[in-house]
């Protein structure tokens, strides 16, 4: 699946269970892995491999922060 994080950044969501296939390909490309983590209505990336509230793991640059607050999600949407 692929999301775009703003304005020109569009990344590719991957599963848990490619976890150990992305770490590879994370030192390849020098890049670090986050996990794009959802609570309630809330969205964010974080820095590494979590499994709580997780949705799927993206590579990002090594630069970026810690953690990436998102957009959060609208209640009213769902009805």
């Amino acid at each position: 699946m692929n999301f775009n994080l703003g304005g020109s950044i569009s990344l590719e969501l991957f599963n848990l269970e490619h976890a150990s296939q992305l770490t590879i390909l994370a030192i390849q490309t020098d890049q670090e892995i986050y996990t794009l983590k959802t609570a309630e209505h809330s969205n964010w990336l974080e820095r590494g491999i979590h499994i709580v509230d997780e949705l799927g793991l993206v590579l990002l640059p090594k630069n970026y922060p810690h953690n990436i607050n998102l957009p959060d999600d609208n209640p009213d949407d769902a009805l």
